[in-house]
């Protein structure tokens, strides 16, 4: 991953999240979520109807960050899409960890 990615990346980070949500997706690790959506990008589809919303934005946007946060861990998966490019980071949550599953957006 070059240096200009992860600055873009972290610009993006440290501006405030245009939209944080509470999401009903029990995963039991984060290659789940990239599993779930390779298999949107085939079907187009997910029987959870947020979900499939977040991963058609995910898909059909550019220049973003989903930051999904499972219940109770220490980090979070980052599904970064800049410049067409797809990237998947995992980070540390400093300390701040939550009682439910959220997804933030980044732009």
């Amino acid at each position: 991953m070059n240096i200009n990615y992860l600055n873009t990346v972290k610009k993006m980070l440290l501006t405030q999240s245009k939209n944080v949500m509470k999401v009903n997706f029990e995963i039991n690790n984060y290659n789940d979520v990239l599993k779930e959506f390779k298999k949107f990008k085939i079907k187009k589809n997910n029987e959870n109807f947020l979900i499939s919303n977040i991963f058609s934005f995910h898909l059909n946007n550019n220049n973003h960050i989903l930051l999904y946060h499972k219940k109770y861990y220490d980090n979070c998966l980052l599904l970064c899409k800049i410049n067409n490019i797809y990237k998947y980071i995992l980070i540390p949550c400093n300390n701040i960890i939550f009682d439910k599953e959220i997804v933030a957006t980044y732009s």
